[in-house]
């Protein structure tokens, strides 16, 4: 089990919205993968010379947040804690506002508004 960055938004963004946000502020090509559950893709891509495989979770049960922005579910993103992780993270939630754990290993969630 490894130690991974994470990111938490309102439900209401998807993967379109991530990918999105991905392309136009870390200039990045990306490539989603399916896999075994409608509300789990891999979005793949190279930054900064880091192949990355960004794991986003819709409609994700998130006990610690429950009630986040009004809603008992959120969408989560999870990268590993190497590189350019927190800064791609951080990224994808200042646009949205959210959560945002450096190391998943610790409880120091800190809200990040909207930009």
């Amino acid at each position: 089990m490894g130690v991974n960055t994470q990111g938490i938004i309102h439900s209401q963004y998807k993967l379109n919205d991530i990918v999105e946000v991905l392309s136009k502020k870390f200039k990045v090509n990306i490539t989603v993968e399916k896999t075994h559950t409608e509300d789990y893709k891999i979005a793949s891509f190279t930054y900064k010379d880091e192949k990355r495989r960004l794991s986003i979770f819709e409609n994700y049960n998130d006990k610690q947040h429950v009630g986040f922005a009004g809603v008992g579910k959120v969408t989560l993103l999870d990268l590993n804690l190497w590189g350019s992780s927190i800064e791609l993270i951080e990224g994808i939630v200042k646009e949205f506002g959210g959560y945002v754990v450096n190391n998943d290993c610790s409880d120091d969630w800190r809200h990040i508004e909207a930009i």
